[in-house]
């Protein structure tokens, strides 16, 4: 039987035609397939998969993680999150129903989460020319916490200079200078409700005036969320030992002179029966205060030292001037009336509210440059017949400062994800 040649070129056209729509039908399923392929505790878990997830994490997290891997000296990613990690984690899911991950690692939940029969809902299906005069064109969409991010872009007969995702102001994808009839896709998760915006960008000195302009093809689509299992964002608050060197504030109080003297009587040439001294204070580095007592006879000074217990009576005079408290005891005012007491006060300080002929406090200002000399005493006895016994104390008090390390508890927040198998 003869085959008319007219008949069969056409024929065979069809045929080929047929089958190459046949192709081309099966080859977007299968891309679709791709784009929206359930990943969870029923993906095959092997290092091509983890790679893939682990490409997709930001610099800035693949840094963090690494910087709390190098105590078990190791340097990539790859050598720690692998399939016999990953199995332990689906196990210990499976075994506690639960399971808790850092933040950083969202990428587990590739293989963490149950997305069996996931539905999906299609969010963008884009068929635009590229944009030109330097404008940058965007698209935004709602998404919410715990949506998986479908995409795929391709650039049809002409390239595309930038092509970029964001969460809010963060950039989770971004491609430049793509060239013609590339198609790249991929995935990312919101970690909180948020806007997702699509930014496509082609500056360039021909590009902006419109010449090689592209065609392109964009879908993003979305998981609704899965039943099989519950993700959770949580808080946690742990505490942990951190040494630190405190600096302390101690005030010391001494007693920095003394003086015991006998003024003879008047009659008695032989010896003094006046005396003058400074009150000098060598150091007034840190120095707070400073007061004095003087005893004009015995009399007085058994008075004063009937007042110490464990404690200077006169350190326990200046503590309770200095920090302005009510007096718990009295200093033994002079009451011999043989002798004159004169003292002229050289410094610039302030006296505090209680005080006598033969005793003060005097508070030093911070802002005031201090000098040595504080004072000069004048003492002179007017008896004729009576020795007068003199003594005098003179008390400071300093601040110093005291480090010392310490270990203290302190609370950190950790953020993690919690997954819940239903």
């Amino acid at each position: 039987m003869k085959i008319n040649t007219a008949l069969l070129f056409p024929l065979l056209f069809l045929l080929v035609c047929c089958k190459a729509n046949d192709t081309i039908s099966k080859l977007e399923k299968k891309a679709d397939a791709d784009i929206l392929s359930p990943s969870g505790l029923k993906k095959e878990v092997n290092q091509t998969h983890i790679n893939q997830s682990l490409s997709e994490i930001s610099d800035v997290t693949k840094d963090s993680l690494l910087s709390e891997l190098k105590v078990k000296n190791i340097t990539k990613l790859e050598d720690y999150y692998n399939a016999s990690y990953i199995d332990s984690l689906r196990k210990l899911l499976y075994k506690e129903k639960q399971l808790k991950i850092k933040k950083r690692e969202d990428f587990l939940l590739n293989f963490l989460t149950e997305e069996e029969g996931v539905d999906t809902l299609t969010l963008a299906y884009l068929n635009v020319p590229s944009p030109s005069n330097g404008v940058t064109n965007s698209y935004s969409y709602d998404v919410l916490e715990g949506d998986h991010i479908f995409y795929e872009v391709n650039t049809g007969k002409r390239g595309i200079n930038n092509i970029s995702f964001l969460l809010g102001e963060e950039v989770r994808v971004k491609f430049s200078k793509l060239k013609k009839n590339t198609t790249k896709s991929g995935s990312f998760r919101v970690l909180s409700d948020n806007k997702l915006t699509l930014n496509l960008s082609n500056n360039g000195i021909l590009k902006n005036f419109g010449l090689f302009r592209s065609q392109l093809t964009i879908k993003i689509k979305k998981t609704v969320p899965n039943k099989g299992t519950k993700i959770e964002f949580v808080n946690d608050t742990v505490y942990v030992n951190k040494s630190r060197v405190e600096t302390t504030k101690d005030t010391i109080y001494k007693i920095s002179d003394t003086k015991s003297v006998v003024l003879s009587p008047t009659l008695d040439i032989t010896q003094n029966s006046s005396l003058t001294f400074p009150i000098v204070i060598p150091d007034v580095k840190n120095l707070l205060g400073w007061g004095y007592w003087i005893g004009t006879n015995t009399k007085e000074f058994e008075s004063y030292q009937s007042l110490k217990d464990s404690v200077e009576a006169g350190i326990i005079f200046v503590r309770e001037e200095l920090n302005n408290l009510e007096p718990s005891i009295k200093l033994p005012e002079a009451s011999n009336n043989e002798v004159s007491l004169l003292i002229l006060n050289q410094s610039l300080d302030a006296r505090s509210f209680h005080y006598n002929k033969n005793f003060a406090f005097y508070k030093t200002d911070s802002l005031i440059l201090k000098g040595n000399k504080k004072a000069t005493v004048k003492l002179t006895n007017h008896s004729t017949i009576y020795n007068s016994e003199i003594n005098y104390r003179l008390f400071t008090a300093r601040e110093i400062k005291r480090e010392r390390k310490v270990v203290k508890l302190n609370p950190i927040i950790k953020k993690s994800i919690l997954v819940k198998l239903n």
